[in-house]
């Protein structure tokens, strides 16, 4: 397992809430650990620089600084199910 960057917030929005769906469906599935990190990363997407001459829209579609210092943090919670006869 590797840690994905770029994931869009609003999208991990989505699959939070679905996820804590699921969960009210299945009260047998137990949180058992939760590991995260947060760091504050330097990132400079020169592609940017192209947007205003690319025809396409999907990458320039979302706005993204040239440069990026925000601080970036990941979280991984693992579960755990025990079915009960």
């Amino acid at each position: 397992m590797t840690v994905r960057l770029g994931v869009v917030e609003a999208t991990q929005d989505a699959w939070n809430t679905g996820l804590q769906a699921d969960r009210a469906a299945l009260p047998w599935l137990h949180e058992t650990a939760v590991i995260g990190q947060q760091f504050r990363h330097f990132h400079v997407d020169l592609p940017r620089l192209l947007c205003p001459l690319m025809k396409t829209r999907s990458f320039c579609a979302s706005s993204s600084p040239l440069v990026d210092t925000r601080p970036f943090s990941y979280r991984w919670t693992i579960y755990r199910g025990e079915l009960k006869p």
